[in-house]
């Protein structure tokens, strides 16, 4: 994950933005055939310094009501973050494990909610 969700910078008009590391963009796309899950193509330039840049491919869905970004790097991306086109400096990204912490604790939001209701 990366982008104004994990930032906390968040407008009317964010997205959740991820980050999947695959050398075949196509992999994605299957798995979200069989889940059933609509999509869009979509792509995204990215610079990594001042004279690198490259089209990064993705998927666009909606899950539960938000717009989601699946952008997928080659697998040597991994270690490499691009840069923001706000400070220059790599884009900060979400380990998976930081990822399920953010879900877990949502999930006990949304019980705690239920039961107050």
């Amino acid at each position: 994950m990366a982008g104004s969700v994990l930032t906390g910078v968040i407008t009317a008009n964010s997205f959740i933005e991820l980050h999947l590391f695959s050398d075949a963009p196509e992999n994605v796309a299957m798995k979200l055939e069989e889940h059933g899950i609509a999509y869009r193509n979509c792509q995204r330039r990215y610079r990594y310094d001042s004279r690198c840049t490259s089209l990064i491919p993705g998927f666009r869905f909606t899950y539960r009501g938000e717009r989601i970004d699946a952008l997928v790097f080659p697998e040597k991306g991994l270690r490499q973050a691009p840069m923001s086109p706000i400070d220059q400096r790599p884009i900060r990204r979400a380990h998976a494990g930081k990822i399920l912490k953010l879900l877990s604790s949502q999930a006990e939001h949304e019980l705690a909610q239920k039961a107050n209701d």
